[in-house]
């Protein structure tokens, strides 16, 4: 990081000392928490609607030659592969005027890469400015042009900042805007701006000197999340109550659209914000059963995350009950690694790993995450079944023990 980079703020940077943030705490950086988290899940759901089909004893799909294309390019995508395919298919349809299901949720994984490449930004940069025809999303960097500027001068580095996410935000908005959003990346966006929100206003608390700032920007975000969660809302029903049909969207965008969704309106619920009339906890509720049962259906390799996301999610927004916790951890509890290797950088596997995450005294300089360990362990904490899991593989008590029950709002 330039030291002598006045847009910077001090809350990019983990390694800058207390010292050090103060010096740079106006700066005009936007603070976008880790959100490492490979977000994808299933079918969003109104809760006065019931659905048009039982996903549970549905019978397996058959894919034709297109859908098999662009899941086999997504999978390769999520797991840190080769971006190339994904991109290529994209590119393909931008160029042919084509604005199908295909094409949408293409353009949200596109954006999504940032996730599963280690939040490196150039990639996705280097491939808008490398085709011509994608010059319509260079409109992102008049959103945030001082981040725009560190991207062109590599100044930031290839792994995660939040300055680099909201880049990736903001092609993000590009894309809804030129008509490339469905219920994945307007959900998507509602989701991540309300969660960003609401570690902005837990920094605010910790930190009288910089307390303003951070309320502002959260301020800011939150009506960029409730504007967008209006949008996705009449797309993410019409997904649920069987009202859009079924060919008209991808399984993919149907999970990612309606968990970000579900777990936006558990992030607005944590911040006290009501939309509208929306039911935000008998809604959020429903949306994730029903996107459990379209995971084990349709997009097994989601079956994990679609867990973790609804019972993290649940205790942001304010619930510690047993119970109903576990309940939303059971596809991981159930998960038996002896028999069944987990997949290198699948969900098991991230959950796993976190055992080792170095432990930040301050939240402003820790993981937050989903897979993050504060996350887990916090988790572990209030579910007894999922310590245990935890234990069994690989664990230890003290990883566990040693971070606080980590619960937005109590």
């Amino acid at each position: 990081m330039n030291p002598e980079d006045t847009t910077n703020s001090v809350l990019d940077d983990l390694q800058v000392d207390n010292s050090e943030r103060k010096e740079k705490a106006n700066s005009n950086v936007l603070i976008a928490i880790g959100v490492v988290v490979f977000l994808l899940a299933s079918i969003v759901g109104y809760v006065l609607f019931s659905p048009s089909a039982d996903v549970t004893t549905s019978p397996e799909p058959i894919l034709s030659p297109e859908e098999q294309e662009s899941q086999a390019a997504i999978r390769d995508g999520l797991l840190g592969e080769s971006p190339e395919e994904l991109h290529a298919l994209f590119l393909d349809d931008v160029q042919s005027g084509t604005k199908d299901k295909f094409t949408k949720t293409h353009a949200y994984f596109v954006t999504h890469r940032f996730y599963d490449n280690g939040g490196n930004i150039y990639e996705i940069f280097d491939y808008v400015n490398k085709h011509p025809e994608l010059s319509f999303l260079k409109e992102a960097e008049t959103i945030f042009p001082e981040y725009f500027d560190l991207i062109k001068s590599k100044q930031l580095p290839t792994t995660y900042t939040d300055r680099a996410n909201l880049a990736n935000m903001a092609y993000a908005e590009i894309l809804e805007k030129n008509g490339y959003a469905d219920a994945a990346l307007l959900s998507t966006l509602a989701n991540q701006y309300s969660k960003t929100a609401l570690f902005l206003k837990l920094y605010a608390a910790q930190d009288l000197d910089r307390q303003s700032f951070f309320n502002s920007l959260a301020d800011t975000l939150l009506v960029k999340s409730e504007n967008y969660i209006k949008k996705a809302r009449p797309v993410v029903v019409g997904i649920y109550d069987g009202s859009t049909p079924k060919d008209s969207y991808t399984s993919h965008d149907a999970m990612v659209g309606l968990n970000q969704y579900a777990s936006a309106l558990r992030y607005l619920t944590a911040h006290g914000v009501q939309v509208d009339s929306i039911d935000h906890t008998g809604e959020s509720a429903q949306i994730f059963e029903y996107t459990a049962a379209l995971a084990k259906r349709e997009v097994t390799d989601l079956v994990n995350f679609t867990s973790l996301i609804d019972a993290s999610t649940l205790v942001i927004a304010g619930s510690r009950d047993v119970d109903k916790v576990q309940a939303a951890l059971a596809p991981i509890i159930s998960f038996d690694t002896s028999l069944t290797p987990p997949l290198p950088n699948g969900a098991i596997d991230r959950i796993i790993k976190a055992k080792n995450e170095p432990i930040a005294p301050e939240l402003i300089n820790r993981k937050l995450d989903v897979y993050s360990r504060t996350n887990l362990a916090g988790l572990a904490n209030i579910a007894p079944d999922f310590r245990d899991w935890l234990i069994t593989n690989g664990w230890s008590e003290t990883q566990i023990d040693e971070v606080e029950i980590f619960v937005f709002g109590l």
